[in-house]
C-alpha cells in the first residue's frame, strides 16, 4: 500500500485552510452589502404613536337671566309713556318684556296703624298680643283698559297701584317736613300690575276680592314696625289680552301724563317686616292649593 507523501498532506491542509477563508471573506462581504452602512441613508424610524385628540370643552348651558326689579320695571314703563305720548310705536325694549320673569316690593302701612276695617294696612291687636296685617288687591275694569272686544272674554282683574312710580326705592318714604294737610290732591297713581282672569281659565290663585291676610305673635315690647311694611310679588309679565306686549297705557285727556299698567302672572305673594327681616306670610300663588306657606296666616 502506498501511503500519501507527507508534501501531498500538508497542501491539501493548505488548500482547505485557504477555502475556508474565502468562503469566509464573501459571507463578510455579503454582510456589508446587506447591512446597515455607516455612510448610508439611516434606517426609518418607527411611526410615532399619534395621541387620541383632547375632548371638546363642554358648551355651558346659559343662566337663567335674573328677575327684574323695580328699576328695571320702572325704565320699561318710562319708554313706553314717551312712546305713547308720542304716538310712536313701543321700543324693542317693551316689545321684549312678554316671559320675563320680575320680582317687586311695594311698601305699604308706612304711616302707621290702620284701622281694623282697612283694606290694607297693619295694626296690632294688644289684648292678644298679635300684629295683624292686610292688603286687599285693586279692583280694574277690564272694558276701560283693554276694549270691548278683548274684555268679552275676561272674567276679572285685580292687581296692586305701584306707588310713588317715579323711583326705584322698595321702601318707605322718609318723613316729610312739609305736613301731609298741606299736601293737595290724592297719592298720584299711574302705574298698576294687574292680572287678567279669562272666563275660561283655571281659578287657582285667583282671591276674589278676599284680601291677603297674616297674623304674628309678638310681645308688645318687641313690638318694630318703624320701617312699615312690605309685599312681595314674583311672577312673569304676560302680553295682555289683545295685544302683543305687557304694558297697557291710557291718558285721562290730552295733554295728561298717561296712566299704565302692565299685565303680569303671580307665582308668589309674601308680606314682609324690613325692620325685622321676618316673613310673615308666603302665599304660592301658582299652586294648586294656592297655599299659605307660613305659620300665623288667615
Amino acid at each position: 500500500m502506498i501511503e500519501p507523501s507527507r508534501r501531498t498532506s500538508r497542501r491539501t491542509i493548505a488548500s482547505g485552510v485557504a477555502a475556508a477563508i474565502a468562503l469566509a471573506g464573501v459571507g463578510f462581504a455579503v454582510g456589508r452589502e446587506t447591512g446597515p452602512r455607516a455612510d448610508g441613508p439611516a434606517a426609518e424610524p418607527a411611526p410615532a404613536a399619534i395621541p387620541a385628540p383632547a375632548p371638546a370643552p363642554a358648551t355651558p348651558l346659559p343662566l337663567p337671566s335674573p328677575p327684574l326689579g323695580r328699576g328695571d320695571l320702572m325704565a320699561a314703563v318710562r319708554a313706553a309713556v314717551d312712546a305713547f305720548a308720542s304716538g310712536s310705536p313701543f321700543p324693542p325694549e317693551v316689545e321684549s318684556l312678554a316671559g320675563r320673569r320680575f320680582e317687586i316690593r311695594l311698601a305699604f302701612g308706612c304711616g302707621g296703624p290702620s284701622p281694623k276695617e282697612a283694606p290694607s294696612g297693619w295694626h296690632y291687636d294688644e289684648a292678644v298680643g298679635a300684629l295683624r296685617v292686610r292688603v286687599t288687591a285693586a279692583a280694574f275694569d277690564p272694558a276701560a283698559w283693554l276694549g270691548a272686544s278683548a274684555a268679552a272674554a275676561i272674567d276679572s282683574s285685580d292687581g296692586f297701584w305701584i306707588e310713588r312710580p317715579w323711583t326705584r326705592s322698595e321702601t318707605c318714604p322718609p318723613v316729610s317736613p312739609t305736613p301731609a294737610a298741606a299736601v293737595a290732591g290724592a297719592p298720584e297713581r299711574t302705574l298698576g300690575l294687574v292680572r287678567f282672569h279669562g272666563a275660561d281659565e283655571s281659578r287657582v290663585g285667583r282671591r276674589d276680592g278676599e284680601p291677603y291676610e297674616a297674623v304674628e305673635k309678638v310681645a308688645p315690647d318687641s313690638l318694630n314696625v318703624a320701617q312699615g311694611l312690605r309685599l312681595r310679588l314674583a311672577g312673569r309679565l304676560v302680553a295682555a289680552p289683545g295685544g302683543a306686549t305687557p304694558i297697557i297705557c291710557r291718558a285721562p285727556q290730552a295733554g295728561t301724563r298717561p296712566v299704565c299698567l302692565m299685565a303680569v302672572s303671580l307665582d308668589q305673594v309674601a308680606i314682609e317686616n324690613p325692620a325685622t327681616g321676618a316673613t310673615l306670610a308666603t302665599w304660592d300663588v301658582a299652586s294648586p292649593e294656592g297655599g299659605q306657606a307660613a305659620a300665623g296666616t288667615s
